[in-house]
């Protein structure tokens, strides 16, 4: 494996095993998907194009930015194993900057029928969760990605449209809070300091959501846009 002595010294600290296909057993051989197990039988060189083509073909043109960061300075994927047994791939790109090796880590994804699955979320994100990875997140630190679907949350669980401390940002001067049922905004993407929501209080294929950072609270057009954009800087 031609991976960098920073990234094995990473995996080391964070007690993830980098194995091979042939090191699975039968049963954690069947919980891996089928894309899965032919671009990790490919080179490493050609691994990460394979795996772009089936991100596209679940959420096409959701990543541009990141994804064509993977594409540009990407290395290679590869399969880990962390302490609790559960499988990741690991993508190995250049930081924004190429000055050193970034990896992000995803899960596997639910299964089809799997009770975790948020039904009323958009169905792209469903997509996503469902074929590509249940949680996708900056191996370094493993706090800032994509939640898997049984760690989301409402912000209703943690905001109050009253708090005198909150202050609600880009919205028109006629704007109330108490108008937003903030139990159908859900938290899907976050780091240690910012929280990516989709508002799945309107249509099913929806991309409006919110941004919260701080005490801000900012209501977004397209939360793929931005949550690619942020992929894009967390590279780094």
């Amino acid at each position: 494996m031609n991976l960098a002595p920073e990234v094995l010294e990473d995996l080391a600290r964070d007690e993830q095993t980098l194995i091979q296909l042939a090191d699975l057993s039968e049963e954690e051989a069947a919980s891996i998907p089928t894309w899965w197990a032919e671009v990790l039988a490919l080179p490493e060189g050609d691994r990460m194009a394979r795996a772009i083509i089936e991100w596209n073909r679940a959420v096409p043109n959701r990543f541009p930015k990141f994804l064509d960061h993977l594409a540009r300075t990407g290395t290679g994927i590869y399969l880990v194993r962390d302490t609790n047994m559960r499988l990741h791939l690991l993508y190995v790109a250049r930081d924004i900057d190429n000055q050193r090796p970034t990896c992000w880590a995803g899960s596997t994804p639910l299964a089809g029928d799997d009770p975790a699955i948020r039904t009323a979320l958009p169905f792209e994100l469903i997509r996503f969760h469902t074929t590509i990875h249940d949680a996708f997140r900056l191996a370094d630190g493993w706090n800032n990605g994509w939640l898997p679907m049984s760690e989301m949350f409402a912000f209703s669980e943690y905001i109050d449209p009253d708090d005198s401390d909150l202050e609600f940002r880009g919205t028109p001067p006629d704007f109330d809070p108490h108008n937003v049922d903030f139990g159908q905004v859900i938290a899907v993407y976050i780091d240690s300091s910012y929280r990516y929501a989709v508002d799945i209080s309107g249509s099913h294929g929806s991309s409006a959501g919110w941004y919260w950072v701080g005490g801000d609270l900012w209501p977004i057009a397209n939360f793929w846009d931005n949550v690619d954009e942020f992929m894009l800087v967390a590279t780094r």
